[in-house]
């Protein structure tokens, strides 16, 4: 079995400024320090690499639009969940009314504008 790499102070420190120096944030000392602890630490080389991977297919999720029809329904069904009626009560497609339901009304959301 292989051993796992110590974490060591350096590591610590590191983690402790690990999303400034993602961001770019931290001064170029900083990040001179933490290049050169990565050079010979494969576990904070491996964290800093996953992490970078995460957030660049974070960012490119984002940056896909949904068809027009997903956006639809999912946009009828979150008005429905506001108006606390079930998923596709309103505008049905057997044209049958919502059920309403007894006893006190619950406070209702703000209404989301149509773009």
């Amino acid at each position: 079995m292989a051993s796992r790499p110590q974490v060591n102070s350096g590591c610590h420190a590191l983690f402790a400024h690990l999303s400034e120096y993602l961001d770019g944030e931290l001064p170029a000392a900083d990040c001179d320090t933490i290049a050169r602890h990565c050079r010979t630490c494969a576990r904070c080389r491996h964290v800093i690499g996953s992490l970078r991977r995460t957030v660049a297919l974070c960012r490119e999720s984002g940056q896909t639009r949904l068809p027009a029809p997903v956006r639809a329904r999912a946009r009828a069904r979150m008005l429905a969940l506001l108006e606390n009626q079930p998923a596709g009560a309103a505008g049905s497609r057997r044209g049958a009314p919502a059920k309403k339901r007894s006893g006190p009304s619950p406070p209702t959301a703000p209404r989301v504008k149509n773009r």
